[in-house]
């Protein structure tokens, strides 16, 4: 979620596959937030692809974002068995998506190390909180 506009860059997001079958693809502000939004590969498979209301191409002419993405179905393997491999090695070319090994991601290391990067629920309760009341137009 961008959910604030500042002067600078904010974050760069690229080189994704994005694949989703509810919900907006952007957050309220995405048109005004300052990111490199690029070379990434969008799918829905229950209905079209939409930035906010906008095909890809009035998107990419609105807010000079997405030049150099794609929309196509990553084809992966068994979703309902979270099997994310992807078939659809063209489309990940495109985008310079690199698969990497999921299993050799996250936090590994000593006790103090691992207890430091620790889930606290309060903090995300906390920002579901302060995003629902944001998108309803609450008062920060």
């Amino acid at each position: 979620e961008a959910t604030r506009i500042e002067e600078h860059n904010s974050f760069t997001f690229s080189n994704n596959v994005i694949y989703y079958t509810q919900g907006n693809m952007y957050g309220k502000q995405w048109d005004q937030v300052h990111a490199i939004v690029d070379k990434n590969c969008y799918w829905n498979p229950s209905k079209p692809v939409s930035f906010n209301g906008k095909t890809m191409e009035e998107w990419r002419n609105a807010h000079k974002k997405d030049l150099k993405s794609i929309i196509a179905d990553p084809k992966f393997y068994d979703i309902s068995k979270c099997d994310f491999r992807m078939k659809n090695k063209a489309a990940l070319k495109k985008i310079g998506f690199v698969p990497f090994d999921y299993t050799k991601a996250g936090v590994y290391g000593d006790t103090d190390w691992l207890k430091l990067a620790e889930f606290d629920p309060a903090y995300a309760s906390r920002y579901d909180e302060l995003v629902n009341a944001y998108e309803k137009g609450a008062e920060r």
